[in-house]
């Protein structure tokens, strides 16, 4: 896709090339410390110092806004192309002796913004052996919690970025150990996204894609207790997201059916609205499971020992929800539940709709029903280049929330660019163009 096209699809703004000077928003860059005429490092005081302009400027990397186009239409503001600016980054990210945690800190999360922002693979190829190790050194060293998340999220980002069959091993006993020692929450759970995406795109084998979820089962059993974040939703669902995410990705599900059933069965009275939803999709994911092996050629199913219709009566009676939680999240919980109790129900994927709207509200949104009226039932889309791609699977659904969580502002990027990362999610949708 040309540049042009894609600012136009994305919508980004004109460039300013004949701009001389750095702009306001390209000094408040989470890399802009790379960019100055001198070169000086990201360590320097200049750099380090916290930016005082309103957050809103430039989107975080916590945050989930869309700004593909902010760092290449800022490329001529800042004075250097990204592959410069990426360069710099992976040259200090050795440099512990001679930086501040704060300004690894700074370092990593202007890693992260770039290989987020672009496809760097060609970029990594050359240094992964480098990068890799003083990821995981940060992770282990780490004099903040904030240099261990971005290490964390960086990490995710660099697998996804250049998979390599080597990477698996090393990564999961770090994130393992850190997940069990580290204090902070957003941290556990972090690890165990990361985690996810080291045995999925990290050459994680059949057996240890299953030992991890294995794993990933006692924390959810334990309320968090395993890795000492006892009673914390954070860490309980991101233990029940990856366990569906790398659960997409075996081929047979039989010997972890019956435990997971009944671990997330007991999840939908948690008290948090997140682990309740999410043990409620892993649900639907393994209902949708034994029905695709039971329509295949074997005929057969995975042992779910709780019937369908004894779930959906529970999720039903949950969806109206507590009056202790707030309107938002019991709105959020009364709308996730109705689709997998559609889904349970009708035997079809997530956001199904039992009839199409004869007056769509928005042409763009609605296309025309002739097309195709079995997809245009499902709601879930995403459209790249003209292109739309169906959400009809929970498998799929499963992979795109994984992935907008460890890219942030950068899927739509990956999704176009990188080809791992598009035969991961878009094989398993419908698309049309």
């Amino acid at each position: 896709m040309s540049d042009l096209r894609k600012q136009i699809l994305l919508g980004g703004g004109k460039s300013n090339e004949s701009r001389k000077t750095i702009s306001r928003k390209a000094r408040s860059r989470p890399e802009s410390g790379l960019n100055s005429s001198t070169n000086s490092p990201i360590t320097s005081p200049g750099v380090s110092r916290p930016n005082s302009r309103p957050s809103s400027r430039y989107p975080s990397e916590d945050e989930d806004g869309s700004d593909h186009m902010t760092d290449s239409a800022s490329d001529s503001e800042s004075g250097a192309p990204w592959e410069q600016r990426l360069d710099a980054c992976i040259g200090e990210l050795p440099s512990r002796k001679r930086s501040s945690g704060a300004g690894r800190s700074g370092i990593l999360k202007a890693y992260l913004h770039l290989i987020r922002h672009h496809y760097a693979e060609t970029k990594l190829e050359k240094s992964v052996s480098e990068i890799i190790p003083n990821l995981l050194k940060s992770i282990k060293n780490g004099t903040s919690t904030e240099e261990k998340s971005f290490a964390i999220k960086a990490l995710a980002v660099t697998i996804l970025t250049y998979t390599n069959d080597d990477m698996c091993e090393q990564i999961v006993e770090t994130l393992k150990n850190v997940c069990e020692d580290e204090g902070d929450e957003d941290v556990k759970a972090d690890a165990l996204y990361t985690m996810s995406i080291a045995i999925i795109y990290g050459g994680g084998l059949e057996a240890e894609m299953e030992d991890f979820l294995e794993y990933l089962i006692t924390i959810i059993e334990s309320d968090g207790d395993q890795v000492n974040a006892l009673d914390s939703g954070k860490v309980v669902s991101a233990a029940l997201q990856s366990w569906a995410f790398v659960a997409t990705s075996l081929d047979s599900l039989d010997a972890q059916s019956y435990e997971a059933l009944e671990a997330f069965s007991e999840q939908l009275d948690s008290g948090d609205v997140d682990v309740q939803i999410s043990a409620g999709v892993n649900i639907a994911l393994l209902f949708e499971v034994s029905r695709n092996l039971e329509e295949g050629d074997t005929g057969d199913r995975l042992n779910l020992h709780v019937d369908s219709k004894v779930l959906v009566k529970r999720m039903s009676e949950l969806a109206k929800g507590s009056k202790s939680i707030s309107k938002r999240s019991r709105r959020n919980l009364r709308s996730s539940f109705a689709s997998i109790i559609t889904s349970l129900e009708t035997n079809k994927g997530p956001g199904w709709r039992d009839s199409i709207p004869e007056q769509p509200k928005n042409a763009y949104d609605e296309p025309d029903p002739a097309d195709d009226p079995t997809i245009l039932r499902y709601r879930h889309k995403l459209t790249v280049a003209g292109t739309t791609f169906w959400i009809d699977t929970w498998a799929a659904l499963i992979r795109v929330e994984m992935m907008k969580r460890v890219l942030k502002g950068g899927f739509l990027t990956h999704f176009e660019d990188n080809p791992v990362f598009f035969r991961s999610v878009g094989g398993l949708m419908h698309y049309e163009d």
